[in-house]
């Protein structure tokens, strides 16, 4: 990724190579968390994942929704990793600016540290929360089987609910 964007970072120095590093890191933690999430959940892209009706009650399997969530569910990798290494790419960007880095080495690597620290401790649970765990499907999307399903009272079934992972 350094190679690749060595024509566009050439000429950039300073704070702005903070963004540099920000992209290389970004795409180097996204693609890696992108490709684990489809090789550790393949068996439910096979397989497919359970979908329950409104009441709580399994309903079956279904490959279509399990391809669905586990895609998507792939793609939010590459958005997590966002917050905890832009928070100290910013800070940092926003310390060089004001020339507000210590110049004491120890006092320097206690400010990253704390910075980082932070980040590590804050950014996670935000970028989980933003989110959803369960999703909702329309049965009309689905395989045959889900088509005419009916709850306990008679009433057609129009969707279905499934745990699409984090």
């Amino acid at each position: 990724m350094r190679k690749l964007l060595t024509p566009f970072s050439k000429n950039v120095h300073g704070p702005g190579q903070l963004f540099v590093n920000f992209l290389i890191s970004l795409s180097a933690v996204g693609s890696a968390g992108f490709i684990n999430l489809l090789i550790m959940r393949s068996k439910e892209m096979r397989q497919g994942i359970a979908l329950t009706d409104h009441e709580g009650n399994e309903r079956g399997k279904s490959k279509i929704i399990g391809k669905k969530a586990v895609v998507s569910t792939a793609f939010t990798r590459f958005l997590m990793p966002i917050p905890p290494l832009l928070l100290p790419t910013l800070a940092f960007y926003q310390l060089e600016k004001k020339a507000m880095i210590p110049k004491n080495k120890l006092a320097k690597m206690s400010l990253e540290t704390l910075i980082f620290f932070l980040s590590l401790s804050i950014s996670p649970p935000i970028a989980c929360a933003l989110f959803k765990q369960t999703a909702n499907a329309n049965v009309n999307g689905l395989e045959p089987e889900f088509q005419n399903l009916t709850d306990s009272k008679g009433n057609p079934v129009k969707e279905l609910f499934y745990n699409k992972g984090m």
